[in-house]
């Protein structure tokens, strides 16, 4: 999980999640992803953003100036669809260690700062026969992220790894 997230729930909210992870076609568990991969290797910047977001599934909140300093994002349309996805977002990823030895772990060579790590992994899991999904689990993310130079060159990056299964989306 990021460094800069805070967990809003107990244990009874992992229960679910952990049992899922047992079983031997689970890939990746998050709290955000997307059921389709643009040929840019993202969910967005293709197509208007309503219709964008009813690729997206899962809910985060981060912090915002309201009077409660936190807004929460849920997707789609404010519903927090959860279910499996093609990508799962890295602010919060679980495995089971079989899938990420599977998996051959993160593409450090290829992803070596903090950006498309989590959707190069993710990925690699739905190419495997693997099922990724998002989860209900309540976290506080410090931040909205970041789309800089460095998030451009890990985007191409991963283009370049797998242009050849781009677009791609979930049935």
């Amino acid at each position: 999980m990021h460094h800069d997230i805070r967990l809003l729930a107990n244990a009874i909210a992992f229960e679910r999640p952990l049992r899922l992870l047992k079983l031997p076609q689970t890939g990746l568990i998050g709290i955000a992803g997307s059921t389709r991969l643009n040929a840019q290797g993202c969910w967005w910047g293709d197509l208007p953003a309503a219709e964008v977001l009813t690729y997206c599934r899962g809910s985060v909140a981060y912090p915002d100036d309201n009077p409660l300093g936190m807004m929460y994002s849920a997707w789609p349309g404010g519903n927090a669809l959860f279910g499996e996805v093609l990508i799962a977002d890295g602010v919060f990823l679980m495995c089971h260690r079989r899938t990420f030895e599977q998996l051959g772990g993160f593409d450090a060579k290829t992803f070596n700062g903090f950006h498309f790590y989590d959707v190069d992994l993710s990925f690699r899991a739905h190419l495997a026969g693997l099922k990724n999904y998002v989860a209900p689990l309540p976290l506080l993310h410090e931040s909205r992220g970041s789309y800089d130079d460095k998030w451009e060159s890990a985007r191409r990056l991963f283009v370049q790894k797998f242009g050849g299964q781009l677009p791609c989306q979930l049935p």
